[in-house]
């Protein structure tokens, strides 16, 4: 179960600024997202004052393709085009030659769902999926004991949901699960 009482989330707001929080992370009550609980380190408040900087951006970018594309949630191709926007070489690096940010671009739009278009200033909340994937990327960064989660971590959880258009996009550009952990390993 996620909520904002959850110290995970608790500690988001800390680690950004309070108009980013409230920007990015309006969750409905009662969402729940798949996978296990994240339990904040005793060292730290939260395991979101571990996201680098590209990550809070990618979330906030992710809110914003809302605003610029329609929709009434942030869903997992939000994220996808919030991490194009923020950190665009956590994807070139792994992408396949003919694949460029643009390609990347379109076929990102081109699978979210028409929508209104929505202001800045209205609350949107995450929906579960991309939710999930906020707290699995956390868990990725723990098992790679990365000290950070960064946008490849994000990937890594979009690979992971094999079934959706979004990892099957990025599968289709070349990146692999194994080509991000060796990115993310070395030292």
């Amino acid at each position: 179960m996620l909520n904002l009482s959850n110290p995970v989330f608790q500690g988001l707001g800390k680690a950004i600024s309070p108009l980013l929080f409230a920007a990015v992370l309006v969750l409905p009550p009662g969402t729940q997202a798949a996978g296990s609980a994240i339990q904040a380190s005793p060292t730290r408040a939260s395991p979101f004052e571990r996201y680098t900087e590209d990550s809070r951006k990618a979330l906030f970018f992710a809110r914003f393709a809302v605003s610029e594309h329609g929709g009434s949630r942030i869903d997992s191709d939000h994220l996808l085009l919030g991490i194009l926007r923020a950190a665009p070489e956590a994807l070139t690096r792994f992408m396949a030659s003919g694949w460029s940010l643009q390609r990347m671009q379109d076929r990102a739009v081109a699978l979210l769902p028409p929508g209104q278009r929505v202001e800045e200033s209205v609350e949107i909340p995450f929906s579960r999926a991309a939710a999930d994937v906020i707290v699995r990327a956390s868990e990725e960064a723990i098992a790679l004991t990365n000290n950070e989660v960064r946008p490849e971590h994000l990937l890594l959880v979009l690979l992971n949901f094999e079934e959706t258009p979004t990892g099957q996009l990025l599968r289709e550009a070349g990146l692999t699960r194994d080509a991000i952990v060796r990115f993310l390993q070395q030292p």
